[in-house]
């Protein structure tokens, strides 16, 4: 009988910890992390967008409706708010209720009375403080419209990031059954 070295015959079986699979397990996790970071960040950059037009609002609003927020002085007294607040009313339903007044705040800025409308949007009214005239009406929809723009937005964002997430999922998982 041939005495068989024990030492030199043994293998040594294919551990999961082996370099190779450990190599692969870090590549299959880099990917991973690359497919969550593309599904996350079109998400996060909308929501943050989203923030800050919010956050922002007034400041948009007052840039692109100069024309309703700015008056120019004059050398009259202004009138009283309470002559403005009919004038504001009479461009609204009855139902409508007011929800802030700004009045007298600067010498060139305008009345603004914003009223809740049928408990739905916020409607906004601009008027001279000198002269009781209508400057213009900022509609709450409007701002709404933004909104859900944005919205909408989003949910397309995260529709399509979610169909990149099941796509790589399949195609990795095509390439290991490959």
């Amino acid at each position: 009988m041939e005495k068989v070295n024990s030492d030199t015959n043994m293998q040594t079986p294919n551990t999961p910890y082996s370099g190779q699979t450990k190599g692969a397990a870090a590549g299959m996790r880099c990917r991973w992390y690359f497919y969550l970071a593309l599904l996350l960040i079109p998400v996060l950059t909308i929501l943050v967008c989203n923030a800050i037009s919010n956050f922002y609002n007034t400041h948009i609003d007052t840039w692109a409706y100069h024309d309703r927020f700015y008056v120019e002085t004059q050398n009259q007294d202004l009138i009283p708010s309470q002559i403005l607040y009919e004038e504001a009313r009479k461009y609204l339903p009855a139902n409508a209720i007011l929800v802030s007044a700004q009045l007298d705040q600067a010498p060139d800025r305008s009345a603004h009375f914003k009223f809740k409308v049928n408990g739905l949007y916020n409607q906004s009214i601009f008027l001279n403080p000198y002269t009781a005239e209508v400057l213009g009406v900022l509609d709450g929809q409007q701002s709404n419209a933004r909104f859900w723009i944005g919205t909408a937005i989003y949910w397309l964002a995260l529709l399509v990031s979610c169909w990149l997430a099941l796509w790589s999922a399949l195609r990795i998982e095509r390439c290991r059954s490959s």
